[in-house]
């Protein structure tokens, strides 16, 4: 009866350490961590066979010690309390749910010092940016803006001393860090990434921070399951135009309404960009090839064409609102071409690379939404390869527009007859042309993927996957 005891406790342990793991990539969020449930299913979560180990982190330490003392406190009470030996010989079953409970007590108890820590970093990033003479430039909105950060980035830092966000740190937190990190004395132009699940986050991560300059990269339905709705998502992510000083400009994507009620109140100068002649700043494509897109911009008194190996139309509209930007900051016409032309993919978005057996690999997998899936599926189908595959694990925290939004990624790929490798089973419930393949896991999924490549196949790899996975479809 003691082995039964030791194994309860053995797997309560093993089944924390997967749900620590899943606390983790969720950023020890709750809301984040029940949408995800609510969306796979807590059974599946709880037993499921397949246990991730979390990063070696200070908290997840933290976190794996106190489950362990919880455990060795049941363990030695075992010889004192009758009662307690009798229930561990009895709770095998519901291991997992032992182990949830452990996991929310220890996340909860590290969120204090997580806390104090997070209040001390974020003061000394407060107290830098007020020492500093830097103009600050924010980049908000659903989907794109860690892509149209980095082209801010770079067109601005051929002519300015600039900083960034690091990657998609775009959080209280992760904000604050690369403030620390990346503002320096010199330092003209610094662009802010602020990203956020619910309301009042952006203004959390960014009350300190003088904007002169904003950019709302578009508002799609990225974590709208958190949000409730998609008013109060359109709310929050153009929050940060609330901010922006008088004097200085915005930059927001015409999809959304130029008469929405949220811009009502924005006193600066509004720049709307996209592909139509009415917008402020506009482009035209003339060549959309596989690993090239000619177009031209039309701005002003600025009329000129471009030509990237960014590939995508839609990467063109990210790059508008940088190019206005640098061009009302003085960057000139020649630099702003020449510093295009030099731009290549951010790795794993929408990156080309060559794969096992030949095959070509379209690495897209840093991130998932649905305008981004629709328009990777785009840029699939500009290639001329015979077997054309997407692999993907299906996008997260849609909620109530999960369906609609899935029906319109299959609508996309029924225009090419692209086939597509899911964990995600919805997506075989709407498929009505049988190019949808549904597999129990990722192992599962690589096994047949890998068995069909050669050079005549390329392979879209659409949000996350273990690094494993990629490396094995990677040279």
């Amino acid at each position: 009866m003691f082995g039964i005891i030791l194994l309860t406790l053995i797997v309560i342990f093993l089944k924390s350490l997967h749900l620590i793991y899943l606390f983790q990539i969720k950023e020890y969020r709750f809301d984040r961590f029940m949408s995800m449930a609510r969306e796979e299913g807590f059974f599946k979560i709880f037993y499921s066979f397949h246990i991730r180990f979390p990063a070696l982190s200070a908290r997840n330490i933290l976190i794996a010690l106190l489950i362990l003392f919880y455990e060795t406190v049941l363990l030695l009470s075992v010889f004192e309390l009758p009662i307690v030996y009798f229930l561990l010989n009895i709770l095998l079953p519901f291991a997992p749910y032992i182990s949830f409970i452990f996991v929310v007590i220890s996340v909860l108890i590290t969120d204090i010092p997580v806390g104090i820590y997070r209040s001390y970093v974020i003061m000394d990033s407060y107290l830098r940016v007020r020492r500093s003479k830097t103009i600050f430039i924010a980049i908000s909105g659903s989907y794109g803006k860690t892509t149209v950060k980095e082209y801010v980035y770079r067109l601005l830092s051929a002519t300015f001393q600039t900083g960034k966000t690091d990657e998609n740190m775009n959080t209280d937190i992760g904000v604050a860090i690369s403030i620390i990190k990346n503002l320096k004395k010199d330092t003209e132009f610094f662009v802010v990434e602020l990203g956020a699940y619910k309301r009042g986050e952006i203004q959390k991560a960014s009350w300190y921070i003088p904007f002169q300059y904003a950019v709302i990269t578009g508002l799609g339905n990225q974590h709208i399951d958190l949000y409730g709705d998609r008013e109060t998502l359109i709310t929050e992510e153009t929050s940060i135009l609330q901010n922006v000083q008088e004097q200085g400009a915005v930059y927001i994507n015409s999809d959304i309404s130029k008469d929405h009620e949220v811009f009502k109140s924005v006193k600066t100068k509004k720049t709307f960009f996209g592909f139509s002649s009415k917008d402020t700043i506009w482009a035209r494509v003339l060549e959309n090839k596989p690993t090239q897109t000619k177009f031209v911009i039309h701005y002003k008194s600025w009329h000129f064409v471009a030509q990237t190996s960014l590939l995508g139309k839609h990467n063109v509209n990210n790059l508008l609102p940088a190019v206005a930007l640098a061009l009302d900051l003085g960057v000139t016409e020649k630099t702003i071409i020449k510093s295009i032309a030099k731009m290549s993919p951010l790795e794993g978005k929408l990156s080309l690379h060559k794969g096992e057996k030949k095959a070509t690999i379209l690495n897209d997998s840093v991130n998932s939404n649905v305008d981004g899936f629709v328009a990777a599926i785009k840029v699939l189908g500009n290639f001329s390869h015979k077997n054309k595959v997407v692999i993907s694990q299906g996008i997260i925290e849609l909620g109530v527009e999960k369906k609609s939004s899935y029906e319109r990624i299959l609508h996309e790929l029924y225009e090419t007859d692209i086939r597509i490798f899911t964990t995600d089973k919805l997506f075989a419930d709407l498929d009505s042309k049988n190019l949808v393949k549904t597999f129990n896991d990722v192992t599962a999924l690589q096994r047949s993927l890998l068995s069909i490549l050669n050079k005549h196949t390329i392979v879209l790899v659409e949000g996350r996957f273990p690094e494993k996975i990629i490396n094995t479809l990677l040279i």
